[in-house]
């Protein structure tokens, strides 16, 4: 961090002089403090001298990713990189929300690696499905078919039930809003030989449950979907059981408050997951229909803001920026074909790029442009002045930075390992085995 000393000058409107403010090294501390000393005995020049440090940049985090099945960390202020784990068994990194710890699979097993304390411990020997942690980074949220959903305590190492497990119910689908700390999960139960299907929103302090929605007619099943920052509202999708190929044809998209009222739901549908729709800091919907094309949502409002069309361009992972006036994105350039078209080529993967909407003005803007990779899943930097992203080819798959108007382009991680395998006429690739980046601030 580098000072200066400033030296602020009033002198008497006498001698017609006006206030003036300079900059001076630090090596002439001492001179100018002998020329303040002299001049005391004449009260025409009044001198005060205080230090100014220079504005630091905000800090960009550190990324958790897997090579060859284990953890590593690549910190891209420092640009370093350690090695966390060496016994080749781990994936599904995630990060504690004051950078202090990961969370991790061994196996099937949960571990938490304490970075402070440079250790490593298991947290359940029994099979893992699902995990995340509080907004306290005090502890752990998991579900086992085992022991149920459990809150482990990091401080004193010690487990309680949320909701033991049962026979009598199911419950799946977790959802976690840090913001909030607000939990919500798909919950099935056989009630008076009826099968009911319901959302849940889960008190972690009170370890009470409340019901959002229910319901036991099989043509209007709610499938959880994402929960908006601050866990005010709920984005679902409304499942008609008797639609075979429901994942290709797409689904109703609906959004309800917390904790329950009316669903407000599109005319439009969408393909029921995650990777197709995402939710601003502000609390608006952004997703992408059936007809590829982007819509945003206020469940304020009943109407849809339409934004652009992309056809045939088989867009995917919307990611708000911070100010909610950008939204980043991955599709195909304009004219490549359809997406099984561009799938069947011989290519490893998806030719998408990385994209960015103006909101406000539905300017689009191509960000990268190399035939050589297929780029997925944006992520912007607290910021909003970067955006890190996951790139594939036909060796590889790694991470690249870069700002966010697509300047200063760089490699940070060379290669992600075991290989990721994109899955179905989309791609998918379940991202969060891989890697997962720490940005400080991050709501």
């Amino acid at each position: 961090m580098a000072s200066k000393i400033i030296i602020v000058g009033q002198k008497n409107h006498d001698n017609g002089f006006l206030s003036q403010r300079v900059k001076v090294p630090a090596i002439c501390f001492f001179i100018i403090t002998c020329l303040a000393l002299l001049a005391a005995c004449r009260p025409v020049l009044d001198i005060q001298i205080t230090l100014e440090t220079d504005e630091l940049e905000p800090m960009l985090g550190k990324v958790a990713y897997v090579v060859g099945g284990d953890v590593w960390i690549y910190d891209l202020d420092a640009t370093q990189t350690v090695r966390l784990t060496q016994d080749g068994y781990n994936s599904n990194p995630q990060w504690a929300f004051d950078g202090s710890k990961i969370a991790y699979r061994k196996k099937d097993q949960l571990w938490v690696m304490d970075l402070t304390a440079k250790q490593a411990f298991p947290v359940s020997e029994l099979p893992v499905e699902w995990f995340a942690w509080s907004s306290s980074s005090s502890y752990l949220i998991y579900f086992s078919r085992g022991e149920g959903l459990i809150i482990w305590d990091v401080t004193n190492n010690t487990a309680r039930p949320a909701i033991p497990f049962s026979s009598d119910y199911s419950v799946e689908n977790f959802i976690w809003d840090s913001q909030g700390e607000t939990l919500v999960f798909n919950k099935g139960s056989v009630v008076d030989g009826l099968y009911v299907v319901s959302l849940e929103k889960l008190d972690l302090e009170q370890k009470d449950t409340v019901t959002i929605i229910t319901t036991s007619d099989m043509r209007e099943v709610p499938l959880l979907g994402e929960v908006s920052p601050g866990g005010q509202w709920i984005a679902f999708w409304r499942w008609d059981t008797e639609i075979t190929f429901f994942e290709k044809e797409g689904l109703p998209l609906c959004t309800i408050s917390v904790p329950g009222g009316q669903a407000q739901c599109t005319a439009s549908k969408t393909i029921p997951s995650n990777e197709f729709l995402g939710w601003s800091l502000n609390g608006q919907l952004a997703y992408f229909t059936t007809e590829q094309n982007l819509v945003v949502a206020d469940p304020k409002r009943p109407s849809e803001q339409f934004l652009v069309d992309l056809a045939y361009q088989s867009p995917i992972y919307p990611e708000w920026a911070p100010d909610g006036e950008r939204i980043a994105y991955s599709a195909t350039s304009v004219g490549a074909g359809k997406s099984s078209d561009v799938q069947n080529q011989g290519d490893v993967c998806i030719q998408r790029r990385i994209w960015v909407i103006e909101v406000g003005s539905k300017r689009l803007h191509q960000l990268t442009n190399d035939g050589r990779f297929c780029d997925e899943l944006p992520f912007w930097s607290v910021d909003g002045k970067h955006i890190l992203f996951a790139r594939l080819d036909k060796e590889n798959t790694s991470l690249w930075f870069m700002r966010s108007n697509g300047d200063g382009l760089r490699q940070i991680v060379s290669e992600l390992t075991p290989k990721p395998e994109p899955l179905g006429e989309y791609g998918y690739i379940d991202w969060s085995a891989w890697w997962d980046w720490w940005r400080p601030n991050h709501p």
